[in-house]
C-alpha cells in the first residue's frame, strides 16, 4: 500500500515562524514563474487560489503579503517529518515539501498512520492529511481531498474510481502537450472521461500511450515508491588501542578512513558534497563537525583535507577514543556547482541568491569569455517555432554598425552606408551551438525598419552582424 502524506501548510508555517508578524495575515507565495504556489487560509478567504498571478492576488486583496517560495528553507524543516516517517517504513519518498510518499506494509496499517499523522501535527503543529491506495497517483488525489475533520482517506475500496473521475488532464504530466490537445478536442477533459471510451479506440489513435492513459485513467501509474529517505551515505571509522591525544596518530586514522571512503567512491563513480566528522571523546561524549563542500570530491586528497579542517574545528582537550568519518549528499554528477546555489549559509532569499549568482556569471563571462560558464539552457537551441516567429527568405551575413539605447537594444544601424531606423522590435531570442570545441552564442533581434521592412541583427558579443532580411 502507498500512503500520501500531505503536509499544506507547512511553507507558510515556516515563513511565520521566520517572519512572526504574518501570524493571521493573508500571505502567498510565488514560484520562478510570477504564480502563486501557496495560499494561506486568510488569503484564500479573499478568492485568491495557486497558480494565479501576483497582480491579480493583489487587485484581490490590497494587504497581501508576498513572498518568494524558499524551497530550500521548507525542505530543511521538513526533514524532522521525514524523519519520523522513516522510522515507520524503510521505503519514504519526499516529493516535495507538501508532499512525501511512504510505502506501508504489514497489519493494521490504518491504525498506524493514524497513530503516526497524530504524532507529526502534534510535534509541528500543522494539519496533515493522508490518503491510502495502491498507487502513488490514488493516494495524492485521496490525500487532496477535503473532507471536514477526516484525517484519512482510505481509498482500497472502491473509492478510487469517484476520486480519478473528476482530475483533469493537466494534473497528470505522463500525458504529453499534444496528446493531451488531441484528447480534449475530442471532448476528453478528465480521467472520468477517459473510462468512457472504447480501450481499442485509444490504441487506434494513440497506440502505446493509449494503452498509459487509460491505465491512468484505472489508478496503474506503474510509478513504485523509491526509497530515498534517509539520504545513503558512506561511513568508515577507526577505534584506537587505547586513549591517544597524539597528533601524528590522529591524522593517520582520519587518512585512512579517507581512503576508504574515496575507494568505495570510485567504485561506485560517485561524489560526495557533505562530510562530518565525528570523534569518541575518552568521557564517553562524542563530538561532531559537518561541512558542505564547495565542490564535489571524490578523491582521497580532498577528503582528507575536509577531514582535517573539521578536525580543527572540534575542540579537544581530552584523549580521543576513535574517529568516524561520513560522506553524504552521494551523487554521479561532478564538476564546478556554485555555492551561491545551495544557499547553505541560509542568507538570503532565493530571489537574492539568483541575483548574485546572475552576477558572478556576469563576471566571469566577460573575463573569460562566453564559453567560461556553460548552463543547459545554454546548451539547448532556441527553435522559432516557439517563439510564433518566421523565417526571412533572403539570407545574408553582413556585418553592420548598430546604435543602441541604455538597455542595449537596436535603434538604428547601418548597410552600405545608408542609415535604417528600427521603428519597432518584433522579438528577441538568444541562440547557442559549439564551434571548434567552444561555444558560440548570440543574440538575434527580429526588428522593423523604415525603409526596408523586416530584417534580423545578430549580436555576437560587441560584434553585429545583418542575418536576414524579408524579401
Amino acid at each position: 500500500m502507498v500512503a500520501c502524506f500531505l503536509f499544506a501548510g507547512i511553507a507558510i508555517a515556516c515563513e511565520r515562524a521566520r517572519l512572526t508578524h504574518l501570524w493571521g495575515e493573508p500571505v502567498a507565495l510565488v514560484d520562478d514563474a510570477g504564480l502563486l504556489a501557496v495560499v494561506s487560509e486568510e488569503a484564500a478567504a479573499y478568492g485568491i487560489a495557486a497558480g494565479q498571478k501576483q497582480a491579480g492576488a493583489r487587485a484581490l486583496c490590497e494587504r497581501l503579503t508576498v513572498l518568494p517560495y524558499d524551497r530550500c528553507c521548507y525542505e530543511l524543516a521538513a526533514q524532522c517529518i521525514w524523519d519520523l516517517l522513516a522510522i515507520e517504513s524503510s521505503v519514504v519518498e519526499p516529493a516535495s515539501p507538501e508532499i512525501c510518499y511512504v510505502e506501508m506494509s504489514g497489519l493494521r496499517i490504518v491504525e498506524r498512520i493514524q497513530e503516526l499523522t497524530l504524532l507529526i501535527a502534534s510535534r509541528v503543529r500543522i494539519p496533515v492529511r493522508v490518503g491510502l491506495a495502491a498507487s502513488k497517483l490514488v493516494a495524492r488525489e485521496a490525500a487532496l481531498q477535503d473532507r471536514g475533520e477526516e484525517v484519512l482517506v482510505d481509498a482500497r475500496n472502491g473509492l478510487a474510481a469517484m476520486l480519478l473521475a473528476s482530475v483533469p488532464l493537466e494534473r497528470l504530466p505522463q500525458i504529453s502537450y499534444p496528446v493531451r490537445q488531441r484528447l480534449i478536442r475530442r471532448g476528453v477533459h478528465t480521467l472520468g472521461d477517459v473510462r468512457k471510451l472504447p480501450a481499442r479506440e485509444l490504441t487506434r489513435q494513440f497506440h502505446d500511450v493509449g494503452l498509459l492513459i487509460r491505465r491512468l485513467a484505472f489508478g496503474e501509474d506503474g510509478d513504485r515508491v523509491r526509497p530515498l529517505w534517509p539520504p545513503r551515505s558512506i561511513e568508515h571509522g577507526l577505534a584506537f588501542d587505547d586513549e591517544t591525544g597524539d597528533a601524528a596518530r590522529i591524522h593517520e586514522a582520519l587518512r585512512r578512513c579517507a581512503g576508504a571512503i574515496a575507494k568505495r567512491l570510485a567504485d561506485g563513480q560517485e561524489y560526495c558534497r557533505t562530510l562530518t566528522l565525528q570523534v569518541s571523546v575518552a568521557d564517553g561524549s562524542r563530538l561532531s563537525e559537518m561541512e558542505k563542500l564547495s565542490l564535489p570530491a571524490s578523491g582521497r586528497e580532498q577528503i582528507e583535507r575536509a577531514a582535517l579542517r573539521l578536525l580543527r574545528r572540534i575542540p579537544l582537550d581530552r584523549p580521543l577514543l576513535g574517529v568516524c568519518l561520513r560522506a553524504a549528499d552521494l551523487g554521479a554528477g561532478g564538476g564546478l556547482q556554485l555555492a551561491l546555489m545551495d544557499g547553505s549559509d541560509g542568507k538570503g532569499l532565493p530571489h537574492e541568491r539568483r541575483r548574485r549568482l546572475d552576477a558572478t556569471l556576469l563576471f566571469l563571462r566577460k573575463r573569460y569569455g562566453v564559453g567560461a560558464v556553460v548552463t543547459a539552457a545554454m546548451l539547448r537551441q532556441a527553435r522559432r517555432i516557439d517563439l510564433w516567429t518566421y523565417p526571412l527568405g533572403h539570407l545574408l551575413n553582413e556585418p553592420v554598425q548598430v546604435a543602441t539605447d541604455a538597455r542595449g537594444r537596436p535603434v538604428r544601424y547601418w548597410r552600405r552606408g545608408s542609415p535604417r531606423t528600427i521603428t519597432r522590435v518584433q522579438n528577441c531570442w538568444r541562440e547557442a551551438e559549439w564551434f571548434w570545441g567552444s561555444l558560440s552564442e548570440k543574440t538575434i533581434y527580429r526588428v522593423e525598419t523604415a525603409p526596408s521592412g523586416l530584417s534580423e541583427l545578430h549580436q555576437l558579443g560587441v560584434t553585429w552582424r545583418l542575418g536576414a532580411m524579408a524579401d
